[in-house]
């Protein structure tokens, strides 16, 4: 018979592995969506899912015993302060994408022709 300490255990890794991969997709799509339509509402909603990513991330490490030395802990924060910069990266290497982009004048004439 399962012990209820351990399903309960499987249950909290199980909800918070699949709150941590819905939150990273919802912060990475609204932060994207809002830098090209230029939404500050949006850019919030992106930096709750942000947090939400967060506390999932931190329970699920929590959950699965990876706190238990400096090694595990500074690869948690690692990849989540990665995963906040990577959007952020994206958007400054594809400059076009913006809301608030200039059009480059060499691909207007290259256009009409």
């Amino acid at each position: 018979m399962l012990d209820s300490v351990k399903f309960i255990d499987s249950t909290l890794i199980y909800f918070s592995a699949i709150l941590a991969v819905l939150f990273a997709a919802s912060y990475a799509g609204l932060l994207i969506h809002a830098c090209v339509k230029s939404l500050a509402r949006m850019r919030m909603m992106a930096y709750a899912a942000y947090a939400g990513l967060v506390f999932s991330a931190i329970t699920l490490a929590f959950s699965i015993n990876l706190f238990v030395d400096g090694n595990s802990i500074a690869l948690v924060f690692l990849l989540l302060v990665g995963y906040f910069l990577a959007p952020h990266v994206f958007l400054r290497l594809n400059p076009g994408m913006r809301a608030d982009a200039k059009p480059d004048p060499a691909l207007e004439t290259s256009r009409q022709h």
